[in-house]
């Protein structure tokens, strides 16, 4: 029988998403990392803290089960420096972490995040890949309320793997400028994410679960990334007041696992 897991993060101030790993669950991780600092270099207000939106993970292999976890931070024109803090994470025991140096960080390889992916054709009942199969997603619509398009789905580095995004629910957050904006956010519903070979359409791994006062535009679709074609990464963590994920708090699901199946049970990493 396939286990699955819940975490669910509570949050007095802003929002918190609840989720079950439907299909693989022992591909991913919920790894939890140390305090980042906004890199002086960068121009960023400090006060604006280490969140999405301004600032996002970089990865690098530290070995077969090891990644190294770092911070880069918009600001001023030109690459966006990282913070100094690196972490270590063996996925094997994911719930610590340890400090790196700078010569461990630089020696190891990148894992360059994917910026690809668009949204799928409100029509359709999955994501078309060009020229390759349909991958179908598991929630009932594309989007819910509040939203005017569908979140986009996801590819990796080389395209041959994707996460189709589908929610249902309420996403309407209003702003303090817009006069008819009754002084309430209604942001509540369910959210499911599919992952698949792109190639042969194979269900990797598949991800359900319930959001309350945080966005789906953010949490599945800004700030969700592949990181070369191996790992996506989810944020997790509750968001900070103005909406925004903290990047402290991830799940990271490893596809090569998912795809090394015997049987139809996932083969344990050793």
């Amino acid at each position: 029988m396939l286990a699955a897991f819940w975490s669910f993060h509570v949050s007095l101030q802003g929002g918190s998403i609840a989720f079950q790993v439907t299909l693989n669950p022992t591909a991913c991780h919920e790894v939890n990392l140390g305090r980042f600092t906004v890199p002086p270099e960068s121009g960023r207000p400090m006060i604006y803290g280490v969140t999405y939106g301004g600032c996002r993970h970089e990865l690098r292999s530290g070995g077969e089960k090891q990644l190294y976890f770092a911070v880069a931070c918009a600001g001023r024109p030109g690459p966006w420096p990282v913070a100094p803090e690196k972490y270590a994470v063996d996925l094997s025991h994911p719930s610590s972490f340890r400090r790196i140096d700078e010569t461990t960080w630089k020696s190891a390889p990148p894992l360059p995040r994917s910026e690809k992916g668009e949204p799928p054709r409100p029509d359709d009942s999955g994501y078309q890949v060009y020229n390759g199969p349909l991958l179908k997603r598991s929630g009932p619509s594309w989007y819910g309320k509040g939203l005017p398009t569908p979140i986009r789905t996801h590819l990796s580095w080389t395209m041959n793997r994707a996460a189709v995004n589908s929610w249902d629910g309420r996403d309407e957050a209003g702003t303090i400028l817009d006069p008819s904006w009754s002084g309430r956010n209604h942001i509540k519903g369910h959210f499911w994410i599919d992952m698949y070979d792109t190639a042969s359409a194979e269900p990797l791994v598949r991800i359900e679960g319930a959001f309350d006062g945080a966005e789906p535009v953010h949490f599945m679709g800004n700030d969700a990334s592949f990181y070369s074609d191996r790992y996506y990464v989810i944020p997790v963590g509750r968001t900070k007041g103005n909406g925004e994920f903290g990047l402290q708090q991830l799940l990271v699901c490893d596809l090569d696992a998912a795809s090394r199946k015997e049987d139809g049970s996932l083969k344990q990493r050793k």
